[in-house]
């Protein structure tokens, strides 16, 4: 029997917000000991956006990445000013921040059948669970919510700006400096998010991620072959299963409101338009993907804080930067690290696939607590939240909440 550690009063005001009681109705131990490893499967992109700049939330639909284009050697001035942390909240103010992926994937994927999904959720979801499982991760909240049979789980952040004047290292202006937008795709704010949907041991899930960048566009005459499937379905660690060519989306008209696939009995459906991109802007195909990251010279490669993003994503290449103390990147220190070999690959193997499966487990756990809730008329209105490694926490707390994420204070 695992020891519970928690104390409420020591819990970050910002993790407070909105929650009932006192003390939570539950908790969800972190799994301890070996459990089967997961790998996952049936992957398939769905859909893909990026938000237009301006006032009223519309969305570019389908998106594409920049273009990475290297010129180095260069030296970089460290990020500074205001960081967007969450442009979903930003735009649609006062709705669940999954409300904008689940319209964008009913529009350009209609066949999709939301009745088979047991979760919809966002990347940030899995990776601290991954983080917290591993003794690695700072405290955090996730909302839960119902959505017919879904289970909709999106990571809580603190704020929607970063407006703190600390050093933040040189990472967004190396992006920045790298990369080229996408003719089509210009005029956008708060990157470039894709939708896929794959198999978790037992559960089909929607997953919403970010994608840093992607190799050059062919051109456009190479769109019209039709999408190719792996040949088990098996997303491994070697070879994203998704197609290596285009993805085959609906067409659409130039320009319209977004339909509402989706019953949410907590949270109200937004007004979101969207704008047909170029047909030369079509979602580039998994293996053109890229992570673009960087990190100081004297930090050594750790493959843990690269192989989650990349697997749950199922991004199959790693460019990373490595700039000295005045923010000076050259070719000589910079990497190109593929998911399926060397030291990724080799930690998948030895870590990776063994932490999700206790992933899924508490994955499985989060989904009866959403579902409890739900049959006793709270819609399924819950958050998990847990104190961080440093707390000695071993559990995660189960709160009903009684309030979204639309607090005054947050805008």
């Amino acid at each position: 029997m695992v020891a519970i550690q928690h104390d409420p009063s020591l819990l970050p005001p910002s993790l407070k917000i909105g929650l009932e009681g006192k003390e939570p109705f539950e908790y969800i131990a972190i799994p301890d000991g070996t459990l089967r490893p997961v790998k996952i499967q049936e992957f398939r992109t769905v859909g893909s956006f990026s938000y237009l700049d301006g006032k009223e939330p519309c969305v570019l639909v389908p998106s594409a990445p920049p273009e990475i284009h290297l010129r180095l050697p260069v030296k970089i001035r460290p990020d500074s000013g205001d960081t967007l942390l969450d442009v979903h909240s930003l735009k649609l103010p006062g709705t669940s921040p999954l409300s904008s992926s689940l319209q964008v994937a009913h529009l350009l994927t209609p066949t999709l059948d939301f009745s088979s999904l047991s979760f919809i959720t966002d990347e940030n979801t899995l990776l601290n669970l991954f983080g917290m499982i591993r003794g690695e991760q700072k405290a955090f909240r996730i909302d839960g919510d119902l959505s017919d049979d879904a289970v909709l789980l999106h990571s809580c952040e603190k704020e929607i700006w970063d407006r703190s004047h600390a050093f933040k290292g040189y990472e967004e202006s190396f992006k920045r400096r790298e990369t080229v937008e996408v003719k089509g795709c210009e005029g956008t704010v708060g990157g470039y998010w894709r939708l896929s949907t794959f198999e978790l041991g037992h559960h089909k899930i929607l997953l919403r991620y970010q994608v840093d960048a992607q190799l050059p566009l062919p051109p456009p005459s190479q769109f019209n072959t039709p999408p190719r499937r792996s040949s088990d379905g098996d997303a491994s660690c070697d070879s994203p299963s998704s197609s290596s060519s285009s993805i085959a989306f609906a067409s659409l008209p130039p320009s319209s409101s977004t339909p509402t696939p989706f019953s949410l009995t907590t949270t109200s459906t937004p007004t979101l338009s969207y704008l047909s991109s170029p047909s030369t802007t079509l979602p580039p195909p998994q293996s053109s993907l890229l992570s673009l990251s960087s990190s100081p010279l004297s930090q050594p490669f750790s493959p843990s804080s690269h192989w989650p993003h990349l697997y749950l994503t199922q991004t199959s290449t790693l460019y990373l930067g490595a700039h000295d103390k005045f923010g000076t990147f050259s070719s000589a220190n910079f990497k190109k690290l593929q998911l399926g070999k060397g030291e990724l690959k080799a930690w998948g193997e030895r870590e990776g696939f063994k932490t999700l499966g206790k992933v899924n487990k508490v994955l499985e756990r989060m989904r009866r607590c959403v579902k409890k809730e739900g049959k006793l008329g709270g819609g399924g209105r819950v958050s998990f939240v847990f104190e961080g490694t440093g707390s000695g926490s071993v559990v995660m707390s189960v709160w009903r909440r009684t309030k979204g994420r639309e607090e005054p204070s947050r805008v």
